[in-house]
């Protein structure tokens, strides 16, 4: 989110990288069609965004868009679901695979721009990183 001046309001700021997209991927070769659940939370040794003093962020949401679901070319199942999330600590579903969907490899196509870290006033200055937990399942939401 690169370097940012402390402001008196609420501010969002955008993801900038040198890519356009982003994207998290899923390769289901199981062949059971069974389901999925693609899940991201914040770390929970370290919720959130927290300096190397472990000065907390208050009050920000990080937000992934739901992006665009799309596989490899020539794959016959379903897509899954691409859902948007405001990362925190409980891990929430990112992209969901039902039954008989997701098989093979799925990606959730995402406009970089759009993800978004919102900052409330009132937090000191620093340099701030989160660590993001990723985890694919298959047992029930």
């Amino acid at each position: 989110f690169g370097e940012q001046t402390i402001s008196g309001k609420v501010e969002t700021y955008r993801a900038s990288t040198p890519k356009l997209r982003t994207e998290a991927q899923v390769s289901d070769l199981r062949g059971s069609g069974a389901g999925w659940h693609l899940q991201v939370n914040y770390d929970t040794e370290k919720p959130g965004f927290v300096t190397t003093n472990n000065q907390v962020l208050k009050g920000a949401e990080l937000t992934f868009p739901a992006g665009t679901t799309k596989s490899t070319q020539d794959n016959q199942s379903a897509q899954p679901v691409a859902n948007t999330v405001i990362v925190g600590n409980e891990a929430q579903n990112i992209m969901d695979a039902t039954s008989m969907t997701g098989l093979g490899t799925c990606v959730d196509d995402m406009n970089t721009q759009d993800i978004t870290l919102k900052v409330p006033s009132g937090n000191m200055q620093g340099d701030y990183t989160a660590t993001l937990v990723w985890t694919l399942t298959d047992a029930p939401a």
